[in-house]
């Protein structure tokens, strides 16, 4: 299992990568198509993050039942 901290860290990195594209003076050019190319590979990754954490919401709720 992957630990909290690292899916955290992935989650930061990808809202940074919005951040900055969404900042004219960081996303000029050759830089804002890096910056894209990188947010979009880490997209399905977040993606499945927050289905993981929605599923384990899930159980911990049906647990309780």
């Amino acid at each position: 299992m992957i630990p909290a901290d690292t899916l955290d860290k992935l989650l930061q990195r990808s809202d940074a990568l919005q951040a900055a594209m969404a900042d004219p003076a960081k996303s000029s050019g050759d830089a804002f198509a890096r910056l894209s190319r990188e947010y979009a590979e880490l997209a399905p990754v977040v993606a499945g993050i927050h289905g993981y954490r929605k599923l384990v919401r899930e159980i911990a709720d049906l647990e309780e039942l």
